[in-house]
């Protein structure tokens, strides 16, 4: 459909009476090109805008007592109600025809046009999709063509068609020009056979440049003061699953015209293990103009894809997780001097809860003797007994006594406990022989003997597997007993969801469920081959409560999320705070990398990516940040749609 362009006349007084007009709400952002011209700036603006260029320049802005031109009297009261003024018109046909036509054939065009004088307008027909395809506020185009239509240069059924375009092409998509797709060389960027094998080692006063016609694998760690790669340069991460990770540390990461990086694809997620390392501190070297310090950047015509793999990134608590893994939480106790005799703790079993303990001075007095012996015929059948001596238990223990902890606890030592004997014993109340674990020392006049450890395994109601010690012994000439009651071999968390994609070394955060964020805690994870697929074990005893039920109807239930990706980008700390960077406020340095994306590059897609020690305490460093880019999806022209998915951004320092 051709479409007939024309420059119109108005009377100069519609264009003071024109009402304001609402934004397009999907207007772009400050990067849009010099055609994106606000529709209330062309409608109400009384400065001039930029014009063709040329040898010659038309007319400037309306006169405000200037002439009708002669077209503006065929457009009757239509165009009074439309209320569009001429030099409006002219303007928005001249941003069209320069992009549309060159500089040369629109000054052809528009060459004498103004509302001053009456227009002969040459023959030049248009198609209404060159038109459409600038980005223009769509609002402008239909006014435009409806003009056209008002004044008889588009017939009616021209004017539906075209409107029809409008809404398919303008109104659906709006597209600029496209963005140039990125090369791809297969599904795995690192199996290029163009790429050149490059192992640069260490040099951190090294500044390098990746340049036209270089296609560079990384096959090994890598160390520069700064790497800018340009000009159509590429670096790969060579993918060794079962080799050493691959570290390249910079004090700044610059891609542009061209210069592209890539770890993994979206087809071919990395197998292997990649770090990038941004080190410096705040006061070391010049910063980089649009950039800072301490970066990643990516600016105009710049290319970074990085692909890792794609765990499940979080879940939720299945089961109530407690403190020490247990229901009634871990137990422990340490005695010095004061605990001369037998010290006994009885547990539940079924629970690990401690459910009655005593001291029985049986050195010194044998009444204790039958005061032990009452103690434990009040205790029920398979009740767990720890037993440790304490300083010294033998000189009153009696024979009979004695002989009841050999047949009720199976110990193999008590008949012949001497004075001052370390002696240590975790059994079963009427179990079997083989239930028992047992342990002594020898005493020595030199005051140190070692410890007697009893040690032995059990399994609550729920599975959870749990370990009770007895210790006793002389240290310099101190004696020692205690009792421990702690999850053995790693606490394993019931999860909501499938977590087989989260892997033995991974760290983990078990989100807070109190009011208070600092009871979020962090766990690495261990190897678990009697784990189920919603099952994960962990190393470590939490030290609060996290809630894994629903709760009268609310969902009190803990998320896990998962920390770890396998590849990492992080900033490097110093120890401490320093110089002039916010060190009244913060005791650790804040000053860690960050992710700086400019407008115009060609093309940024990150999936399994963690980001750890980013950000600083300056604005625009942030983690990850697409800096003033406007739309950076179809909308702006990107075939494939930028995207950050499946990141793990934690411990940073701004947001």
């Amino acid at each position: 459909m051709l479409v007939l362009v024309a420059v119109l006349g108005a009377r100069p007084e519609a264009a003071r009476s024109v009402p304001r007009q609402r934004r397009y709400e999907h207007s772009p952002g400050p990067s849009s090109s010099r055609w994106d011209v606000e529709h209330e700036e062309l409608l109400h603006s009384q400065s001039t805008l930029p014009r063709a260029v040329g040898p010659h320049r038309p007319s400037p802005q309306l006169h405000p007592n200037a002439s009708r031109s002669s077209l503006s009297q065929n457009l009757g009261p239509k165009l009074q109600e439309k209320q569009l003024s001429c030099d409006v018109l002219l303007k928005l046909s001249r941003y069209i025809s320069v992009d549309t036509f060159g500089p040369g054939l629109a000054w052809n065009l528009f060459r004498l046009y103004n509302c001053d004088r009456d227009a002969k307008l040459p023959k030049m027909y248009v198609s209404p999709l060159k038109m459409a395809r600038h980005k223009l506020r769509p609002f402008l185009l239909h006014r435009m063509l409806r003009l056209l239509g008002n004044v008889g240069m588009l017939t009616e059924g021209q004017q539906h068609k075209v409107f029809a375009l409008l809404k398919e092409h303008v109104l659906k998509a709006r597209k600029i020009a496209p963005k140039p797709e990125v090369e791809n060389s297969g599904p795995c960027p690192q199996l290029a056979p163009h790429l050149a094998p490059w192992h640069p080692g260490s040099d951190t006063r090294r500044h390098v440049v990746v340049g036209r016609g270089a296609a560079l694998r990384l096959e090994s760690s890598a160390a520069f003061h700064s790497l800018v790669i340009r000009d159509g340069g590429k670096v790969v991460f060579a993918d060794r699953p079962h080799g050493p990770p691959i570290t390249l540390r910079a004090r700044y990461i610059l891609i542009q015209d061209g210069g592209e990086l890539h770890v993994g694809s979206e087809r071919c997620p990395y197998a292997s293990r990649a770090i990038i390392s941004l080190y410096g501190r705040a006061a070391d070297g010049a910063a980089v103009d649009g950039f800072g310090q301490k970066f990643l950047g990516v600016g105009r015509g710049g290319v970074l894809e990085l692909h890792g793999r794609r765990p499940r990134s979080w879940t939720l608590l299945d089961k109530t997780l407690h403190p020490g893994g247990l229901r009634h939480g871990p137990y422990s106790s340490e005695r010095r001097w004061g605990s001369r005799g037998l010290n006994l703790r009885v547990l539940d079993a079924g629970t690990g809860r401690v459910a009655a303990a005593g001291r029985f001075d049986t050195h010194l007095r044998a009444a204790e003797c039958h005061r032990l012996r009452d103690f434990l015929a009040l205790l029920p059948e398979g009740s767990v007994v720890a037993a440790a001596v304490g300083d010294s238990a033998a000189r009153s223990l009696t024979l009979e006594t004695r002989l009841l902890l050999r047949d009720r606890l199976h110990s193999q030592h008590i008949s012949r406990l001497g004075y001052r004997q370390p002696w240590a014993l975790v059994g079963i109340l009427g179990g079997d022989p083989l239930s028992t674990a047992e342990d002594k020392r020898e005493y020595h006049g030199n005051g140190t003997t070692g410890l007697a450890v009893a040690q032995r395994d059990f399994l609550t109601y729920d599975g959870t597997r749990f370990t009770v010690t007895a210790f006793s012994g002389w240290i310099k000439g101190v004696p020692h007993n205690g009792f421990k009651v702690e999850v053995s071999k790693g606490i394993i968390l019931h999860l909501v969801d499938d977590v087989r994609s989260w892997l033995p070394g991974d760290r983990i955060v078990v989100a807070s469920t109190d009011y208070s964020m600092h009871q979020a805690e962090e766990f690495n994870l261990l190897p678990c081959p009697e784990c189920k697929s919603n099952q994960v074990k962990i190393d470590g005893s939490p030290l609060y409560l996290h809630i894994g039920e629903v709760i009268d109807g609310i969902d009190m239930r803990a998320e896990v999320g998962l920390l770890t990706r396998n590849i990492l980008i992080q900033g490097e700390m110093e120890d401490s705070c320093y110089g002039e960077n916010q060190c009244q406020f913060f005791s650790f340095d804040t000053f860690g990398g960050h992710i700086k994306i400019l407008a115009n590059f060609s093309s940024v897609h990150m999936s399994g990516v963690e980001l750890k020690n980013m950000g600083q305490q300056i604005l625009g460093s942030y983690p990850v940040h697409f800096h003033m880019a406007a739309d950076v999806d179809e909308r702006g022209g990107y075939q494939r749609p930028t995207y950050l998915d499946n990141l793990a951004i934690h411990h940073c320092f701004s947001r």
